[in-house]
């Protein structure tokens, strides 16, 4: 087990620095969040090579989920018709239950819980999905990490069990959305950093805070004042300065808003 996440500040490079352990040789699979980010890591990675090389996979978390780690256990006998990101109900059938983790119409698997299947259900699943990793990759990189949540966060902290190089990165300062939640299960896992690092390390990986902490995209005057009103580590590449307006009328706001050395504080 080799497990590290790396905490990348706004601007410091995280997804270079995915790019840049990337080559022709190693089996590569990189998983993130959103739609968006997959689309801007395969143009990454085809600027890089010319072409997406076959060693190379790109998923969505939820299509990695789906097509990597359901599909091949219980396509057959599940006959499930894709992922529904409905809210399933309050009150059904327990978790031990089939039922539980589907739609009772169209027979699709609820969002929230294919992980929680694995982690509470199929263990043997987990431990063949593991083993699919390592037939297929040596090397799993995650982005957008601080938006993993509820049991996707176990889910993917479980893998790393695997052996197979786990690298992720993420800011959880850049939290915005979870993957899933469902009822009251690590409610509280991005209630501080403390915490949400915290859980990181219980299962056995590594963090570093260092080599992404400093930012290209804001300049020291920017990251000067972040650290010192937000508490936040934040350092700066740039050597050049920002006029730093704080305001709190709209209109004289608007105002400014074409002045690319102005920061706005509503």
């Amino acid at each position: 087990m080799d497990a590290k996440l790396i905490l990348a500040v706004a601007g410091s490079g995280k997804t270079r620095r995915l790019i840049e352990a990337l080559d022709l040789e190693s089996r590569a699979l990189i998983v993130t969040y959103t739609i968006n980010n997959t689309e801007n890591l395969r143009r990454r990675v085809i600027q890089k090579f010319g072409y997406m090389p076959e060693n190379i996979r790109v998923y969505t978390y939820f299509s990695f989920l789906y097509q990597f780690c359901f599909q091949p256990l219980h396509q057959d006998a599940a006959q499930s018709k894709g992922i529904s990101f409905q809210t399933p109900p309050l009150y059904g059938a327990k978790k031990t239950d089939i039922n539980h983790y589907f739609t009772a119409k169209s027979r699709m698997l609820y969002s929230n819980r294919v992980s929680k299947f694995f982690l509470e259900v199929d263990k043997p699943g987990l431990n063949y999905i593991k083993k699919r990793l390592e037939k297929y990759f040596d090397n799993i990189f995650v982005d957008e990490f601080q938006d993993f949540a509820s049991y996707d966060f176990d889910f993917i902290c479980e893998l790393v069990k695997s052996d197979v190089k786990s690298l992720f990165v993420g800011d959880y300062h850049q939290h915005t959305f979870d993957t899933s939640r469902d009822g009251q299960f690590k409610k509280n896992l991005h209630i501080s950093e403390e915490r949400f690092l915290s859980e990181v390390e219980k299962h056995g990986i590594s963090v570093d805070a260092k080599s992404l902490s400093k930012s290209y995209r804001c300049s020291p005057t920017v990251t000067n004042f972040v650290r010192e009103n937000l508490g936040i580590e934040m350092g700066s590449q740039r050597e050049d300065g920002t006029n730093i307006t704080c305001v709190d009328d709209p209109k004289k706001a608007s105002e400014l808003i074409n002045n690319d050395q102005v920061i706005k504080l509503l």
